[in-house]
């Protein structure tokens, strides 16, 4: 079987001359062994199904028009070597006859081949192709596995840290532990407090969850940066206001904002908005007092630059802090998907 194999292997690798010039040598072959049997045994013996022989061959590794012309050739061999070594035919056209449903039969097995070896192919194209795609799947669902193993263990991470006060609080005041009332009211704030830090990070969580899902899909439309970028900055003007925060939008301050130019180009509206959401909150959480936005296109590119007054990145991070789940050591709570996401969505449009 493996034998059978490498015959096949060898021959689908051969040029079609090669191949031709072994049909004809393997007609030649026939027709001699084909003339002697005449000559012994008078024709007793039926010698139609070894012509297939080199009928089939060029049929299935060269094409249907080499079938068909081994077909005639075939033929006429075979009445040849009937004609001089048969008897007296009794009618002039019965030669004539036989030549052409010999031809007849090999050309119906010759077109019959070729079909088969066409849907063949195909048949193994699909196979092919089934294979690469589950291949594809299975590296995929992998790759899900292992991210969601990442995100699971941050998230469990991040819950544990608020979720252990409260716990503990509640336990000490249904065991009787705190009497006082001001000891009652110190571990009530606690509680209340733990908890809303464990809401934050569900909300956080929660929320850089749907930008995973949402990094999916990419749908580009029409897309106004300019717009985009505004509606986002006055989403945070409370927070800005409340740190003190001012933004410069390309050097001009709130007041000239309406004389920006949009900046319209073909993008995905959600995926962009994620990534100013990302980069303006980012800013807003280091900023000291000033945080600078940069705009530009032109006929070849788009800039688009966020920069603050904060203590920055440390130069050793800076190749890890779009890795997927990392997060600066000391860095204020999160989930390290922020940066990973405008990384993807910077990608997503050939940036």
């Amino acid at each position: 079987m493996v034998l059978f194999t490498d015959i096949i292997t060898y021959l689908n690798r051969k040029p079609k001359s090669y191949l031709i010039a072994l049909g004809i040598i393997l007609l030649i072959l026939i027709g001699i062994i084909h003339y002697m049997e005449a000559v012994m045994t008078k024709g007793e013996l039926s010698f139609s199904i070894f012509y297939l022989l080199p009928i089939f061959f060029v049929s299935w590794y060269v094409n249907l028009r080499a079938g068909i012309i081994f077909s005639l050739i075939c033929a006429i061999v075979w009445e040849t070597i009937d004609f001089m070594t048969g008897p007296a035919y009794s009618h002039p056209l019965i030669p004539y006859w036989n030549t052409t449903v010999r031809l007849g039969f090999f050309l119906v097995v010759s077109s019959m081949l070729s079909r088969i070896k066409i849907i063949t192919s195909k048949l193994s194209m699909n196979v092919e192709q089934l294979r690469q795609e589950m291949a594809k799947r299975r590296r995929a669902q992998q790759a899900f596995n292992e991210q969601k193993d990442k995100f699971l263990s941050v998230l469990i991470h991040d819950l544990k840290g608020p979720l252990m006060p409260v716990m503990g609080f509640t336990k000490r005041l249904i065991d009787g532990k705190v009497k006082s009332e001001k000891d009652i009211m110190i571990n009530l704030k606690t509680i209340l407090s733990s908890s809303q830090e464990l809401l934050k990070t569900i909300e956080i969580t929660s929320k850089d969850l749907k930008e995973k899902l949402a990094l999916e899909s990419f749908n580009p439309g029409e897309a106004d940066l300019r717009d985009i970028l505004l509606s986002v900055v006055m989403r945070f003007m409370p927070e800005l206001e409340n740190k003190g925060i001012e933004i410069i939008i390309n050097n001009k301050s709130r007041e000239g904002w309406n004389d920006l130019e949009k900046v319209v180009f073909k993008a995905d509206p959600y995926q962009l908005k994620t990534l100013v959401e990302n980069l303006i909150g980012n800013a807003i959480k280091y900023a000291e007092r000033t945080i600078k936005v940069e705009l530009n296109k032109n006929d070849s590119c788009l800039r688009f630059a966020i920069s603050d007054d904060g203590p920055g990145i440390p130069e050793k991070y800076h190749d890890k802090i779009f890795e997927e789940y990392f997060q600066v050591p000391g860095s204020k709570k999160g989930t390290g998907i922020g940066l990973y996401s405008v990384k993807k969505t910077v990608e997503n449009h050939d940036g």
